[in-house]
C-alpha cells in the first residue's frame, strides 16, 4: 500500500495508543496521522485510528467510553476523532471545502469542524454537548450509569463540570459502525464503536430562591425566568437580568413596567410553554426560542432568549440572560 501522507505515527497490535511508538523488529504495522483523514493512490481514506478495534460487549464499549474521558479531561478534544463515524467525517469534510472554498481537497478535520457542521452530518449533539465540548474544558466527569441495549448500543450517563463551574448531566450514546480501516497491503471494514449522540440536561436542583452562580448552566437561566414569568414574580425575572440589562433599566420597577407591555405581557401567567429550539453559537453564547401560550388565550407567541457568560465583575463566570426577542410570527 502506498505511504500515508503526513504520517508521524506507528501503530500495529497496540492498544489504546495515540502517541508515537517505534515499530518493533520483525513487527508488522501501518502508518497514520493525528489529521483524521490522509489520501491514499489518489483517493481519500479516513485514517488509521490509535486505537485496537472492539467489536461487541459492554467491556470493549466502556473500553472507548474510558478513552473519550481521557481526552477530555486532558484537553484533548480532537482525539474525539477517534470515534466520529466516517460517514459522518466524509460529510462534514465536503461542507468544510464549501466552507473554505478550496480549489484542493482539504485533507484535514478537526472536532470542532465536526461541531460546526454537524447539522449536515446528522451528528446529533445539543447545545449542552456543543458548548461543554468546544468552548469550556471538562474538569471532572463522572459516570453515573452504563446500559447496552440490543447489543449494538451503549449509553453512559455523565456528571461533568466545566473548569469555569458549570455543571450538567451529558448522555452519550455510542454505536457499532462499519467502518474503513487500512490495513496491511489493502483495507479491511470493522464494526468499532463510535459516537452517535451527546445530549445535556439540568442536573438536580434544590433551591429555594436560585440567584446567579457560575455552576448553573444557561439553559436552567431560562427555564428559572419563564417560571418567574408564570407566577408573575418580576424579581425572579430580574434576578438574572445580565448587569448592562440592570442598567438600562436602573431599578427591578422600571425593568417589571416593561414585562407588562404588549410585547413581553403574554410571558406573565403564561399557561404552557414548549422549547423550540436551543443553540450555542460562537463564543459559547446560548439562544433559546420559547413558544408560550398566553393567558386566557388559544394563541402563541414565540420569544428568542440570549444567554451570555459573564467575563467581569460582580457575577464572573455566571450565565445571564442579555436580551429577549419576541417573535413577531409566532405560532397561533
Amino acid at each position: 500500500m502506498a505511504s500515508l501522507r503526513r504520517v508521524n505515527v506507528w501503530v500495529g497490535n497496540r492498544h489504546n495508543s495515540c502517541s508515537s511508538h517505534k515499530l518493533p523488529p520483525g513487527g508488522r504495522g501501518i502508518k497514520c496521522t493525528r489529521a483524521p483523514w490522509d489520501v491514499v493512490q489518489g483517493k481519500r481514506l479516513p485514517r488509521a485510528r490509535c486505537q485496537s478495534r472492539p467489536n461487541e460487549g459492554i467491556q470493549k464499549a466502556d473500553s472507548v467510553s474510558k478513552q473519550c474521558i481521557e481526552s477530555l479531561l486532558a484537553n484533548e478534544v480532537d482525539a474525539l476523532m477517534e470515534f466520529v463515524p466516517d460517514d459522518v467525517c466524509e460529510i462534514c469534510l465536503r461542507e468544510k471545502e464549501k466552507f473554505v472554498g478550496a480549489v484542493l481537497p482539504t485533507e484535514s478535520l478537526d472536532f470542532r469542524d465536526v461541531i460546526k457542521f454537524k447539522d449536515a452530518g446528522k451528528f446529533k449533539l445539543d447545545s449542552f454537548a456543543t458548548r461543554l465540548l468546544s468552548t469550556d474544558v471538562l474538569s471532572e466527569i463522572q459516570v453515573l450509569s452504563s446500559m447496552l441495549l440490543d447489543g449494538n448500543r451503549f449509553v453512559q450517563r455523565w456528571q461533568v463540570e466545566g473548569s469555569r463551574g458549570e455543571e450538567a448531566i451529558l448522555t452519550v450514546t455510542f454505536g457499532l459502525h462499519d467502518t474503513v480501516i487500512p490495513a496491511y497491503r489493502g483495507v479491511h471494514v470493522s464494526k468499532c464503536w463510535m459516537i452517535e449522540e451527546v445530549a445535556g440536561e439540568i442536573p438536580e436542583i434544590d433551591v429555594e430562591i436560585p440567584t446567579p452562580d457560575a455552576k448553573w448552566p444557561p439553559e436552567l437561566i431560562v427555564e428559572w425566568q419563564l417560571d418567574a414569568l408564570r407566577n408573575g414574580n418580576f424579581f425572579g425575572v430580574y434576578n438574572f437580568a445580565s448587569p448592562q440589562i440592570r442598567t438600562s433599566f436602573g431599578s427591578p420597577e422600571k425593568f417589571g413596567a416593561m414585562l407588562q407591555s404588549d410585547t413581553y405581557s403574554p410571558l406573565l401567567f403564561h399557561e404552557d410553554r414548549k422549547i423550540v429550539s436551543s443553540k450555542t453559537v460562537d463564543g459559547g453564547a446560548l439562544v433559546q426560542c420559547v413558544s408560550v401560550q398566553a393567558s386566557g388565550s388559544s394563541k402563541w407567541h414565540t420569544f428568542a432568549w440570549l444567554v451570555c457568560r459573564e467575563e467581569k465583575g460582580e457575577f464572573y463566570n455566571c450565565w445571564m440572560t442579555n436580551g429577549v426577542l419576541h417573535q413577531p410570527f409566532g405560532r397561533s
